[in-house]
């Protein structure tokens, strides 16, 4: 890593650093996925975890990245190597365990909680007041560690960011500063996460005619061969079906 990031330091080239960003937010996704779950959502010919996390954690990563960096800390330049990918690593560091939590969560309440939520159903609630109870819980218990951070942050404990500029000689001040730009930064990468991907579970577990979908939950963790296998198994059944519609509709219904 620490070689790579010479490299793109030195070439000071925004494409470099994009690809940077998106390696990272590749790894962290992977991470969160494969290492950290224990439950996976997905149905028989395609897996719903990995997407639902990388998409989440680039949305999340990106718009707030940029937006803390060239508005909070008035970079014009918020693409420079040496300031924007450090950033992006520390927001990583944490959104990842965040969303990590907020899946295993949503996935674990919506199994135990399958009869309350097929009652609401069945009384005519839509999915999202029928899912609203577990997504509540399942963010609140992702955000908690965030939370705490937070409350003792500057209190009590003298956090990394700041601790390395000072023990670097920088002014007292600007590391305070910038650890305080940068705990609310990472607060709300954590919370546009964990609802983006609380909300991604929500939508696949209860379809769109309101019907409860459990078979869609497993309790194992995401393979990454059994991923690429239903990557491949669903571009070939779309491109054969497809192939099958072409045939069918120039098929002359009497001969």
């Amino acid at each position: 890593m620490g070689q790579v990031l010479d490299s793109v330091f030195k070439a000071k080239n925004p494409v470099l650093v994009m690809l940077m960003t998106f390696t990272l937010i590749f790894l962290s996704s992977c991470e969160t996925v494969y290492n950290k779950s224990d439950w996976s959502l997905g149905g028989m010919k395609k897996e719903l975890t990995f997407p639902s996390v990388f998409l989440s954690t680039a949305f999340s990563t990106i718009l707030i990245g940029v937006l803390g960096t060239r508005f909070a800390m008035n970079e014009h330049h918020f693409w420079r190597p040496e300031l924007f990918i450090p950033t992006v690593g520390l927001l990583l560091g944490i959104t990842a365990g965040g969303m990590a939590v907020g899946i295993s969560s949503c996935l674990t309440k919506v199994g135990q909680q399958s009869d309350q939520i097929e009652t609401y159903l069945s009384f005519g609630a839509s999915r999202w007041e029928a899912g609203k109870t577990v997504a509540i819980e399942a963010i609140r218990v992702a955000m908690l560690p965030t939370i705490n951070q937070m409350s003792v942050i500057g209190l009590i404990t003298i956090p990394g960011a700041m601790s390395g500029q000072i023990l670097g000689g920088g002014s007292i001040m600007n590391a305070v500063r910038y650890q305080q730009i940068i705990t609310f930064m990472v607060s709300a990468t954590t919370s546009l996460g964990v609802l983006s991907v609380v909300y991604y579970c929500i939508h696949h577990l209860i379809d769109t005619k309101h019907r409860l979908r459990p078979e869609r939950v497993h309790q194992y963790k995401a393979n990454v061969f059994r991923d690429i296998k239903f990557l491949f198994v669903g571009v070939y059944s779309e491109l054969f079906q497809r192939q099958e519609d072409l045939v069918d509709e120039n098929t002359p219904l009497i001969r």
